[in-house]
């Protein structure tokens, strides 16, 4: 049985997990003649006759043998002789009003129960997906399945919880199963046995504090802002010291004092490659990179364990050189190789978090151990991650990280890819466009500094008095602006605002205002005798008094008579 949305089923989701009675979706085949007559072109009445599938409310949509409910609007097709029509009805809308009047709200219950035992086990709703999933979907079959999902044979990417009758399609590269899961239907009781009440709560919490129209797009933001977060820490933890109190092995070593385990590993030998005692039980953290270990055996080499579980460290590379470090790290990931070795490393992963650990060995991590709460780390590329979420998608981050890791490639393909990209590629542009702005602002060209000095506004706005330095400060910042954005007037506002900083500059310039308001003559505009604004003329620096007129009108200076090229305000209101 193939379950079909209907084209002209937008009224209702057919995310909705609770009944929502309302009228008929298809009015023009309310009764059961109406219905009938639409099979006239039927192509498979052999299979399926045109009359139990009217009295079922299926009507005949004209497309291969695709029928659609009068009521819910909900379509099937892919019909076989074994199939029964009333079942398969009730079994993919659940909530048709139709459905629940004609046979009873016990007949629904009772499929609902037999859909439930047949989808129980995640073998069964494994095997939904052998014969109808497409190979373009983003979410893989086994994720779905162990959310509760069987696959509906939908066409598209469309899969079904078998507990709570829940259906979704239109899957997300950014989307974490069981995390949308939740969000839509909140009282699962798979989800809350399996997960716990903690994902409900979290899901609940992240779903009020976004907006319903932008959810997807304030999530995505949120883990981009919190990665590059990650990642500056960690550029910052791996170049800079970030225990300076313990930089000599001397001060490291009298941090061993109270050591507990010397029988077990020497000091010395952990003090030589970074490490100092943080006085809890076993466990030493390295004054370079903050890397924390603990669980210490006879047989571990203190400098293989801090190359292998941090090989960015900048000390432990000066120290035992590189190619050391990357032969340690190549020993451990073949010994993560299977995912049977990275499925043993969760023993102690911490019950409080949130991610599910199948999910994170599978996508290709391993856990960096209890003393690293639950920070994970790629077998394969190195990658390492921490700060899980509810909603956060493990091979998705992988995917954001590092796309070039060769185990997601050879796992998820490069349609995977192409859609991280895709959501990406807006955020990437604007990232772009902001590092060059900056890049203009903190490194302004030299020579088009010295173009904009020789111009005829700047040179006149020194005549006056303004400060040199002062103005090509201003400049500076005229060129963080768009070029779009860039005129004469906000170059001129730019000047201003900084010469307001030279107290003894800009008195200059209210003691010049004083003096024209005092001049009767110089306030009266030539054109209409009004007073006007005072202005500067570019370029013999004259000062006139003039309302709008002038600019459409005056032409030449009338003290000097020299061509007027702009025309600045000085105190604008």
């Amino acid at each position: 049985m193939e379950a079909v949305s209907a084209k002209k089923r937008k009224t209702r989701s057919r995310s909705s997990y609770q009944a929502n009675r309302s009228a008929p979706r298809f009015v023009n085949y309310i009764t059961t003649e109406a219905r009938f007559k639409s099979f006239e072109k039927w192509p498979i009445p052999e299979i399926k006759t045109p009359l139990e599938l009217a009295q079922v409310g299926f009507f005949y949509s004209g497309h291969e043998d695709l029928v659609q409910c009068f009521s819910c609007g909900g379509g099937l097709s892919n019909w076989k002789k074994c199939l029964d029509a009333t079942f398969e009805h009730a079994k993919y809308y659940p909530t048709c009003d139709y459905v629940i009047e004609k046979e009873g709200e016990d007949f629904v219950k009772k499929v609902k129960k037999t859909v439930k035992n047949q989808y129980m086990m995640e073998e069964s709703r494994l095997s939904s997906f052998d014969d109808f999933w497409p190979q373009s979907a983003i979410k893989t079959p086994k994720q779905l399945a162990r959310a509760g999902f069987f696959n509906t044979g939908d066409n598209d990417d469309e899969v079904q919880c078998f507990e709570c009758g829940l259906t979704i399609k239109d899957w997300k590269v950014d989307d974490d199963v069981w995390f949308k899961h939740t969000q839509q239907n909140p009282k699962c009781m798979f989800v809350f046995n399996v997960k716990g009440p903690g994902i409900t709560y979290k899901a609940l919490q992240v779903e009020s504090s976004m907006e319903q129209t932008s959810r997807d797009c304030v999530r995505v933001n949120r883990l981009i802002l919190k990665i590059r977060r990650l990642m500056k820490q960690r550029s910052r933890d791996l170049n800079h010291p970030q225990h300076d109190n313990y930089k000599t092995v001397e001060q490291r070593m009298e941090s061993f004092k109270n050591w507990p385990i010397p029988q077990i590993k020497k000091p010395e030998e952990l003090a030589e490659v970074g490490f100092f005692y943080s006085g809890k039980k076993g466990r030493v953290v390295c004054f370079h990179c903050n890397l924390a270990l603990g669980d210490w055996a006879a047989t571990d080499v203190a400098s293989e364990e801090h190359a292998q579980w941090n090989p960015l460290c900048a000390f432990i590379r000066q120290v035992k050189g590189e190619s050391f470090v990357e032969a340690a790290r190549k020993k451990l990931s073949d010994f993560y190789w299977t995912i049977e070795a990275r499925k043993k490393s969760y023993k102690t992963w911490p019950y409080s978090a949130y991610k599910d650990p199948e999910e994170l060995y599978e996508a290709g991590f391993f856990y960096m151990g209890k003393a690293c709460k639950d920070a994970v780390q790629c077998f394969d590329c190195g990658l390492w991650f921490t700060g899980w979420e509810v909603c956060d998608d493990p091979w998705f981050i992988h995917g954001i990280l590092n796309p070039s890791c060769k185990f997601l490639r050879r796992m998820r393909g490069e349609t995977f890819l192409n859609q991280v990209e895709q959501v990406l590629a807006p955020r990437k542009k604007a990232s772009k466009i902001t590092r060059n702005l900056d890049q203009s602002t903190c490194r302004p060209n030299e020579n088009i500094i010295q173009e904009l000095m020789k111009s005829s506004v700047i040179q006149t706005v020194l005549k006056v008095g303004f400060n040199e330095s002062k103005v090509r400060l201003a400049i500076r910042y005229y060129l963080k602006c768009p070029e779009s954005s860039r005129t004469v007037e906000k170059l001129f506002a730019m000047i201003m605002i900084a010469q307001k900083k030279d107290i003894e500059v800009f008195t200059y310039l209210l003691n010049l205002k004083k003096e024209n308001d005092r001049c009767e003559k110089a306030k009266i505009c030539k054109f209409c005798s009004k007073q006007g604004p005072i202005s500067i003329l570019v370029p013999c620096a004259h000062l006139l008094s003039c309302c709008p007129c002038v600019a459409k009108n005056l032409k030449r200076c009338f003290a000097c008579n020299g061509e007027i090229e702009h025309r600045l305000e000085m105190f604008p209101k």
